[in-house]
């Protein structure tokens, strides 16, 4: 009886001291993947951090010059424009 006391004593032990060790290497994992992420959002931001009245670029569609230029606009607005348009029905009705 007490032999098998003591081997539950020692398997409950052991399981103790291998959770600790995977609790620890968790931590390890999640601490290096919060320094990853910081690093990228540090590296993201350079040129706005280094540059005086740095600001993100502009990457909208509806903002680029270019994409205007050739009439592309971004989705909602042609949606809006598709809206304000009158189908055949309208237009014969009139």
């Amino acid at each position: 009886m007490n032999n098998l006391l003591a081997v539950n004593v020692v398997c409950i032990f052991k399981s103790f001291i291998f959770a600790s060790a995977n609790i620890k290497k968790m931590l390890e994992i999640i601490v290096l993947s919060v320094i990853i992420l910081f690093v990228c959002l540090v590296l993201l931001g350079v040129r706005v951090i280094v540059k005086k009245n740095g600001k993100f670029p502009h990457t909208n569609v509806g903002g680029n010059a270019e994409l205007r230029r050739k009439g592309i606009t971004c989705a909602r607005v042609q949606d809006f424009e598709a809206r304000e348009q009158l189908n055949l029905f309208d237009r014969t009705s009139k």
